[in-house]
């Protein structure tokens, strides 16, 4: 929101998310990572199976591109874990956290 004795202009608070939005935006990067890690380990899978089949330097190039999307899911996975870590060290262990309604 701007604030009108500025100007029109946004203030720094303004521009700070909530701790709801925050930990939204750190609990949606490890998701990601859950799905890379997912999709890549049954592309994989289904290389090996290609590969076991009679496969070509295509499925190589496959398993290679796999295990590379393997290795950074799981990396951007604890990235995400780590910085969730941080934020509830900073704010509490249930920031941002919301209650469903009953």
């Amino acid at each position: 929101m701007s604030d009108p004795a500025s100007g029109g202009r946004r203030t720094a608070d303004a521009a700070t998310p909530s701790l709801v939005i925050q930990r939204l935006a750190l609990e949606r990067a490890g998701v990601v990572g859950v799905v890379v890690v997912v999709a890549a380990g049954i592309g994989l899978i289904l290389s090996l199976l290609i590969l076991v089949l009679g496969g070509s330097v295509w499925t190589w190039i496959a398993i290679v591109v796999f295990v590379a999307l393997l290795i950074v899911g799981v990396r951007q996975r604890a990235v995400a874990r780590a910085a969730l870590t941080q934020f509830e060290a900073a704010n509490g262990r249930d920031a941002g956290r919301q209650v469903p309604v009953t």
